[in-house]
């Protein structure tokens, strides 16, 4: 049986700064044998079918249809065992693992990662089982494409991991040379210039140690990946050669409008264009983008990198619609791309892979704001940022769902359970005071990790929702509703290329808001200025709220005239030059980006003095694409309460009922302990006030909801009840609130925020499915699919770790993830006597207004009247914690 060349099986490690090609060697078949005995059994008819598909699927792939191959391969695969049998070692002959790695081939080049992923661990394990030379090789050419699934999915030290393990198993030059040439394309994503050179170097010097048929296309790749390291460098001049150099023989040794030769011929025209020929440049990029398309068709991320290079040189050419176009063009690709990642990632490693590939979206937005005056840039712009913002919140909201559903119908449901026990095991580790555990903490990261990409295969997890157009957004504001995007972008114009990052620099960054009015269809884009003078503004804010309990105390008026000049300061930078919109507006949609999650919305002041809240109603949004609410999920027709936990509940007295303890009210507790914490505290003082809210809310929503209302208390409020009720239409929690900061803050964020219930304060160091604190991480398996609203009414439950773009991955978030439409939290501690007024009177206009930010503005808008009149002030500190997060349908 012929061997495939090299140039009909390569796998290409797409990165965003480099390429380098991976040949697969051939499949060892052995129709030959039966070929000359010249049988004719089923077993031989097989044989000939198993070779008909492999070479129709090697054809595909030199015709750059991989799908197409993909399916041949399968029907190869489907037909192997017949023919072949089972391996000396194991279930699985080693032939039908080569060709499963030539289907897992196919969907490494169309990205299907998590396909990918799958079908090399089966081969790696059936090249260990079996051994011997074609198990050795089998091993290390899946050991370097398993590194390249890592590097796509950003997972850079298991990529390295894999690439040097590959590396120890290589047995000839090529071999060594192709992973080289992977590991030193690692590298340049690290952007550690000086380690891609090295690596590039030794490649070269490999590939000229052997004469296999990669040769020449290895060091075409070698050469190539030498030119974006000398592009990196601004050596435009050392580039451009050995781009032409590594163009040249890629023209010869491929067929035509091979994406390869698409790849060196925008690599020409980044260079040409940087050496100033822009019209030279912009004609190479066209090409580039024509070849990719022919390869790929109209939408493929390594389409939508030529294209976001296009928009940038045609930004600086001065033809800024076009360039707006091209860049639409290529955050849709991306968008894509992203989507096809993310599914398979755990949240922590979507937060990180986000945070490498956000600096295209960078570019985007900092290309908006250079051209901000220019006509077409607002509303096109704004699609960027519609559809850039809250992805990994989408993806994990979406894998939340099919998890819930995959238990009842069984699918996966081993799998989500086997999370759910990982979960909790984590949760249990974060509240263990005194102790590090870091390094079972990682054990247990890395089964959730593995355990996520598996049921992202399993449950076929699509990712986030199609590309969003500005328009079917601006169909659903209502007249009077006034929606604000804001984005934090990290520099004030755009790269010269996606390849060539920019030198990191703080005072850079910016905040944009584009404003969206529903009684117009036209979208603004304004200029906030620089990042860290509003950073600053909110911290300032922050610590002073922080230290309100006893300003006030000392001297009430003069503490609510200090905070009232912060918020006229804050409303300036991020509202002045639009402020009158929001002055005139009914509702207020915010979308926040960074640390404006943290910012008081609707205790901002206007320029008449008044509070936003007492001109309209306010709600917060991940995404705008949080206003296109679908259908409503169906959900049980009661409602839960939990409020006035017995923290000192002896471990073996937690699964019991007793008669509730009649403790004396502590004297003003605040429903947190001491705000930001390293551990959980075992003193937590019981809440009365919690309980008044609860009791007084209980025949209000009975009569709302007209159904049952459950309300737990005392030694009935535990954490068991919260992870058994299954999608009550309202949720709330009046207890404890905490989010930890300091010890654990390279952990999971959502193991380090949480609610405290019955026997907090006797839980022991053991792993406990109930030892009274439920973290955010726990939430995620709670079922809450279709509940209309939750109230965490705690402090500190809208903190979190913000990431730009992601929102804030906190208690809040959680329980949105875990299905809850609307989340009402706290922004920080909060008085537990003025706040349980505040919530009763929530719960009464909630039976009128059925909408939780309507009903939350009118509870404080009578709370500021009443706390005015008796006091002559209104402390935002009493009555502005309290945030809606989310859409109602």
């Amino acid at each position: 049986m012929r061997r495939p060349s090299s140039a009909a099986t390569s796998v290409s490690l797409w990165t965003p700064r480099g390429y380098a090609p991976r040949c697969v060697f051939s499949l060892r078949l052995l129709f030959v044998v039966s070929a000359c005995l010249g049988a004719t059994s089923v077993k031989q008819l097989v044989a000939n079918d198993v070779f008909s598909h492999y070479e129709k699927g090697l054809k595909l792939i030199q015709a750059g249809d991989h799908r197409a191959a993909g399916a041949e391969f399968d029907a190869a695969i489907k037909q192997a065992p017949t023919h072949f049998g089972r391996g000396a070692r194991g279930s699985i002959n080693i032939n039908t693992a080569r060709l499963m790695q030539f289907r897992a081939n196919c969907h490494l080049n169309t990205f299907e990662l998590l396909h990918a992923e799958k079908l090399y661990l089966t081969c790696l394990k059936v090249a260990e089982a079996e051994g011997g030379n074609d198990g050795g090789q089998l091993r290390h050419e899946c050991l370097s494409s398993l590194g390249v699934v890592a590097t796509r999915q950003g997972q850079w030290a298991l990529a390295e991991e894999r690439f040097k393990d590959a590396l120890q198993d290589a047995r000839d030059p090529e071999s060594r040379a192709t992973t080289q040439n992977n590991l030193a394309s690692l590298q340049l994503l690290r952007d550690d210039v000086q380690g891609a050179d090295l690596a590039y170097e030794k490649a070269l010097e490999l590939w000229a140690s052997t004469d296999g048929p990669g040769k020449q296309l290895g060091l075409a790749s070698s050469r190539h990946g030498r030119g974006v390291i000398a592009l990196k460098k601004g050596e435009f001049k050392k580039a451009l050669p050995l781009f032409e150099t590594a163009l040249a023989t890629r023209n010869r040794e491929l067929p035509p409008n091979h994406r390869f030769i698409g790849h060196s011929i925008e690599m020409c025209g980044i260079t040409i264009a940087h050496l100033g020929d822009f019209e030279a440049g912009i004609r190479k990029l066209r090409q580039a983008e024509q070849i990719m398309k022919s390869y790929w068709g109209d939408t493929h991320v390594e389409v939508a990198e030529v294209q976001h290079e296009l928009a940038l040189n045609l930004a600086m050419k001065g033809e800024v619609t076009e360039a707006a176009e091209q860049m639409t063009r290529s955050r849709k690709g991306y968008r894509d791309h992203l989507n096809g990642v993310l599914a398979g990632l755990s949240q922590s490693e979507q937060l990180r892979f986000l945070k490498t590939e956000r600096h295209r979206f960078m570019d985007g937005l900092a290309l908006a704001h250079l051209h901000a005056q220019h006509p077409d840039i607002p509303q096109l712009s704004w699609e960027w940022v519609v559809n850039g913002k809250g992805l990994s919140f989408e993806i994990l909201a979406e894998r939340h769902l099919l998890e819930r559903d995959s238990l009842l119908s069984g699918g996966a449901a081993d799998t989500v359970r086997e999370l759910a026990d990982v979960r909790r095991q984590l949760a249990s580790l974060s509240t263990v005071p005194g102790v590090r555990l870091e390094a079972s903490q990682q054990q247990l990261s890395d089964r959730e990790a593995r355990l996520t990409r598996d049921l992202g295969l399993r449950l076929n997890s699509g990712g986030a929702s199609q590309w969003t157009s500005h328009k079917s957004v601006l169909e659903r504001l209502s007249p009077g509703t006034l929606l604000i995007d804001f984005a934090f972008v990290d520099r004030a114009s755009p790269s010269s290329s996606g390849f060539v990052h920019p030198t990191k620099n703080s005072s850079n960054g910016r905040y944009l808001a584009w404003v969206i009015s529903g009684d117009h269809d036209t979208v603004r884009l304004f200029d906030l200025g620089p990042s860290r003078v509003v950073d600053q503004q909110v911290a300032e804010l922050r610590r002073a709220i922080e230290q309100s309990p006893a300003t006030i105390t000392q001297d009430p008026i003069s503490a609510a005239a200090r905070i009232n000049e912060q918020l006229r300061q804050l409303s300036t930078l991020l509202c002045g030059p639009f402020l009158s919109d929001v002055a005139a507006a009914e509702n207020v949609i915010i979308c926040p980006d960074a640390s404006l999650w943290f910012v008081p919305w609707s205790a901002l002041l206007l320029p008449d003095g008044r509070y936003l809240v007492e001109q309209a109603g306010t709600s917060l949004v991940v995404s705008a694409r949080q206003v296109l609410t679908g259908e409503r999920l169906p959900c049980n027709p009661y409602a839960v309460m939990m409020a006035d936990p017995d923290f000192d509940l002896r471990p073996e007295d937690v699964q019991s009922r007793i008669q509730r303890a009649k403790l004396a009210p502590d004297r003003l507790p605040t429903r947190s302990s001491v705000g930001k914490l390293s551990t959980v505290p075992r003193n937590l003082q019981r809440l009365p006030g919690t309980l008044a809210e609860a009791e007084a809310a209980e025949p209000l929503l009975t009569q709302a909801l007209n159904s049952r209302v459950y309300l737990y208390t005392g030694t009935s409020a535990l954490e068991t009840f919260v992870k058994i009720i299954r999608r009550p239409r309202i949720a709330m929690f009046a207890t404890h609130g905490f989010f930890l900061d300091g010890a654990l803050e390279t952990t999971n964020p959502l193991m380090r925020c949480g609610l405290t219930f019955a026997g907090a304060n006797q839980r022991n160091n053991t792993d406990s499915f109930d030892n009274g604190i439920l973290t955010g991480l726990e939430v995620l398996d709670c079922d809450f699919r279709g509940t209309e609203l939750v109230v965490l009414s705690a402090c500190d439950t809208a903190l979190g770790a913000s990431t730009d773009g992601e929102g804030v991955a906190g208690l809040q978030t959680a329980f949105q993830l875990a299905g809850a439409e609307q989340v009402m939290a706290t922004l920080w501690q909060v008085s537990d006597r003025d706040t349980a007024s505040l919530m009763q009177r929530f719960w009464k206009e909630h039976v009128d207004q059925r909408t939780a930010f309507k009903a939350l503005r009118d509870a404080q808008l009578t709370y500021i009247e009443a706390s005015r009149s008796r006091h002559g002030h209104a402390h935002p500190w009493l009555w502005a914690a309290m945030q809606v997060v989310g859409m109602s349908r």
